[in-house]
């Protein structure tokens, strides 16, 4: 049975919600909605390359809540192109270019959660295996050629927890601007 949203913390309404906006308004929605975790934001400094960039650092405290939000926060395109390390702890260090920093274009940072859990950027195909249930091994697989992005959720309509009832689902994407 679902929570109701009095019985929800704030990082569980912030993943459920999601966030558009400026990166500013996406760093200040996001320090908001932790919990226990937090965000450091750098002065910003001349990396090895000579470009401005202001380091991000994400981290979870260890609060499963904030470690839900931060983990579909790693898998925003925008921040997956700025990542640069991870560390034990739940510590994400993000490296974030000027031009997006002082940018006041709004964003799709985070996606209402819809029970998508991966987004794809670059398919050219789609395989999918049929087990082989005498010897419990791969068998025959169905190709279909597909050239652009997907987005995979999973969801189970009927949950029971002795019998498979999940549906993975494989959806077409618009590719976002900035690849």
């Amino acid at each position: 049975m679902p929570m109701s949203d009095h019985e929800k913390d704030r990082a569980q309404i912030a993943v459920e919600e999601g966030f558009t906006g400026t990166y500013a308004g996406f760093i200040a929605w996001l320090e908001a909605s932790l919990v226990y975790g937090g965000v450091v934001v750098q002065p910003p400094e001349t990396n090895e390359h000579g470009r401005v960039t202001t380091k991000v650092e994400t981290i979870t405290g260890g609060y499963s809540s904030d470690e839900r939000l931060l983990g579909r926060v790693s898998r925003c395109v925008y921040m997956q192109g700025m990542w640069r390390s991870s560390h034990a702890g739940g510590r994400v260090v993000y490296e974030i270019a000027e031009w997006m920093v002082n940018s006041t274009e709004e964003l799709v940072w985070l996606e209402p959660d819809n029970g998508v859990f991966e987004r794809v950027y670059r398919v050219r195909t789609v395989r999918i295996y049929q087990e082989d249930t005498s010897y419990g091994q791969v068998g025959d697989f169905i190709e279909l050629a597909y050239n652009g992005a997907a987005e995979l959720s999973f969801h189970e309509p009927d949950r029971d927890i002795n019998e498979p009832a999940g549906v993975l689902t494989i959806r077409p994407l618009p590719v976002p601007e900035l690849l």
